[in-house]
């Protein structure tokens, strides 16, 4: 794996946001309380209310289909919606464990075997029984390579490719060529490009009080490391936030530490900007505007927002806040553990 602090240059490309978002709107937040393999529920930003809750499941990275188990069968709600689009039948016990974009591929996994389900025709495309200490991280847009996670010792763990197509592990880890480095740390959530070719996952090195953020190119199939600002205990490292925006930049905020990174989508290189830290927290979030203008994230029951220049807040909540959208460049919601979303005006932080 190859590691960058900055500057360095790697060329990524990111997919545009839908077309409301990249017109400078958004009309629907969908929030993930217990992270992105956790229940989904959907607000309409419209009216500032709950539209439907869905129980524990994977959202394709476009934000079109959401994916889950409910006893036999394989569910696939749209998003925005209501109904069921279609549903195929699994083993009882299975999970959703990667989705590619639109659901067009999902991969299910019962045990140790984990099957890829063609999202269109419910069929079962492929069956590949998984090695002991290995576990799926996510799949190919086009549903070629399955990414696994070989754990090794302690927090030491490595990236592996699987060909779907004949069942057969790739020999060795996912590394730059030449490369040795033995990555260690425990995965603390994930982010995925619209387009679904990269997916962007924040980890905790305990023993260094380090944290980074792990990139894959999945349709490429290579690997960068980028190393974010700090160090601390692990309850202020997990305070850490990822959101990406419509222009390309990957944003690493951390209200534990006092700092956001700005880290570019094309070279990798960051920018920091430092501010007062405040103290860890349980729930963390972050979300950039349509407009790629502002970052808005959270810690607990307070909310800060990024300019691109300096951080203002923090604006407080009465309640631990959970997901956090913009309507449009100025319009701020936060969707809160227990009770209705809030508004703010995110130059001003004034209650909307």
């Amino acid at each position: 794996m190859t590691r960058f602090r900055t500057p360095v240059v790697v060329a990524l490309a990111l997919a545009v946001l839908p077309a409301a978002a990249a017109k400078g709107t958004q009309s629907e937040l969908s929030v993930r309380p217990t992270g992105s393999r956790g229940p989904l529920v959907q607000y309409d930003l419209t009216h500032a209310s709950k539209r439907f809750s869905l129980p524990a499941g994977m959202l394709s990275a476009d934000g079109l289909r959401f994916a889950f188990v409910r006893g036999r069968k394989l569910n696939f709600y749209s998003v925005p919606g209501r109904g069921v689009s279609f549903d195929a039948s699994v083993p009882l016990g299975s999970s959703v464990e990667a989705v590619a974009p639109e659901a067009r591929y999902v991969v299910v996994r019962t045990g140790a075997q984990a099957r890829l389900v063609d999202g269109l025709r419910g069929n079962v495309l492929q069956k590949v029984t998984l090695r002991r200490g290995f576990t799926v991280d996510a799949i190919s847009p086009e549903g070629r390579w399955l990414y696994l996670i070989e754990h090794k010792n302690g927090q030491q763990y490595a990236v592996r490719r699987l060909d779907l197509r004949t069942g057969v592990l790739h020999p060795g880890a996912l590394v730059e060529k030449g490369q040795q480095e033995q990555m260690a740390g425990t995965p603390a959530g994930a982010i995925q490009s619209w387009d679904g070719n990269w997916q962007f996952t924040l980890y905790v090195n305990a023993a260094h009080k380090t944290a980074f953020v792990h990139a894959l190119s999945l349709n490429q199939s290579y690997t960068v490391c980028i190393d974010l600002p700090g160090t601390g205990t692990p309850a202020q490292l997990r305070t850490y936030a990822l959101a990406l925006s419509p222009d390309g930049h990957l944003f690493a905020a951390n209200p534990a530490l006092g700092v956001i990174a700005d880290i570019s989508a094309r070279s990798f290189g960051s920018v920091v900007t430092k501010f007062p830290a405040a103290s860890a927290a349980r729930t963390a979030s972050a979300a950039a505007a349509p407009d790629g203008h502002r970052v808005a994230f959270s810690a607990g029951p307070r909310i800060w927002v990024f300019d691109g220049d300096s951080v203002r807040g923090p604006y407080s909540t009465d309640a631990n806040v959970v997901g956090l959208g913009f309507a449009d460049a100025r319009r701020l919601f936060a969707a809160r553990m227990n009770g209705p979303l809030m508004a703010y005006d995110a130059a001003t932080g004034k209650r909307d």
